[in-house]
């Protein structure tokens, strides 16, 4: 004799679905873009003045390689500032390469940074 399977469904509750709140994007406003475009011109003239340093100046070049060597990060500093460079400038280097990272400010916030990496 076959005995009937009986199946036990657990009856589970229903959530509902609720769509997301969706909050309207504000007005466009390009007023900060557009002074972070203009700010960042100057980082790229001075950019382009350590580029061609580095690449005309043997001295130069002897000069920022062997102070990284040395771990003399303001002796780097100095380097770039003689340049005529004005602006801040964040330094980093290792074995292989040096990062300079130019910040320039617009209303006391850094607006734009221009970054140079170079395998040495």
């Amino acid at each position: 004799m076959l005995y009937p399977i009986q199946y036990t469904y657990t009856q589970q509750p229903y959530y509902g679905y609720y769509a997301p709140v969706r909050y309207p994007y504000p007005e466009v406003n390009t007023q900060q873009l557009k002074m972070s475009a203009k700010a960042l011109r100057p980082l790229m003239q001075d950019a382009n003045n350590i580029l061609e340093s580095f690449s005309s100046s043997e001295d130069f070049a002897y000069k920022v390689m062997d102070a990284a060597q040395k771990s003399e990060t303001d002796n780097i500093k100095t380097y770039i500032r003689e340049l005529g460079i004005t602006r801040d400038v964040e330094i980093k280097y290792n074995p292989d390469s040096i990062q300079l990272r130019l910040v320039n400010q617009t209303n006391q916030i850094d607006c734009c940074k221009l970054s140079i990496s170079l395998h040495w």
